[in-house]
């Protein structure tokens, strides 16, 4: 067999497997949902020190008192079961720290609110599992968002870009005119958020200093689909079988 009868087989072979495979499914819509923070510190750099040279340690509020929201734009490729879904939308981050600081005379507590605004721009690997109406699905989330807006303590202390990445998990409903999706998932970000040449540069009076954080999540939302495919169908079967008029 010559290059050229091999190279033309296989280009043959590629052609029909090619036309052999079916155009993915389109669904779209819109969703949002809520949010909560989770803070890790990973270095902490206090402003005062007792006589010893001890530096006082920070809290940030716990996970659940945390509430942010999302909303976002919602488009899905269905490869059967696969799934490849992107959301491009806005989030926002709430969360606090408290420091004690600890005087001969008196112990002072300091609150520092912090909000950030992110766009953001994840894509979704799902695998649907399961038939009928109801179909759970599994899958992990990988994520870029830029920092749009930081309030409250947050005044230039943060840096605009993000990475993320975590599971996701949910189920979706199918009606006659439109999917209903909830997704859970745990946003893990992979760096530290925080600029730390400008960790003294917040917009507090008071002294303060921004500690080196990782701001995890942990989210939940609702989505409406349509489907385009579903809609073209309709408009067929309408050509083919027209209204007649009611007398």
């Amino acid at each position: 067999m010559t290059r050229a009868s091999l190279t033309a087989g296989l280009l043959l072979l590629v052609t029909k497997l090619l036309f052999s495979i079916e155009p993915p499914g389109f669904n779209y819509g819109f969703g949002g949902g809520v949010n909560f923070s989770l803070i890790q510190e990973a270095n902490t750099f206090s402003l005062y020190e007792d006589l010893s040279g001890t530096e006082y340690e920070s809290e940030y509020s716990p996970l659940f008192t945390n509430p942010g929201s999302q909303f976002f734009f919602h488009g899905e490729f269905a490869f059967n079961s696969l799934i490849l879904a992107f959301k491009p939308g806005v989030a926002s981050f709430n969360f606090s720290r408290t420091d004690e600081i600890v005087f001969s005379t008196e112990t002072l507590e300091e609150n520092s609110f912090f909000l950030l605004r992110y766009f953001q721009l994840p894509l979704e690997f799902k695998w649907n599992m399961g038939a009928g109406n109801f179909k759970p699905f599994l899958g992990v989330e990988g994520a870029f968002s830029y920092l749009l807006r930081q309030g409250g303590a947050g005044n230039h202390s943060f840096i605009h870009p993000r990475f993320s990445a975590g599971p996701v998990g949910g189920g979706v409903y199918s009606f006659n005119n439109f999917d209903l999706l909830l997704t859970l998932g745990f946003d893990n970000v992979l760096h530290i958020i925080n600029n730390k040449a400008d960790r003294y540069n917040t917009s507090l009076t008071s002294p303060y200093a921004q500690s080196d954080i990782r701001q995890h999540n942990l989210n939940a939302s609702v989505s409406v689909l349509f489907s385009i495919g579903q809609s073209n169908l309709h408009k067929s079967l309408e050509c083919v079988y027209p209204k007649t008029r009611q007398r």
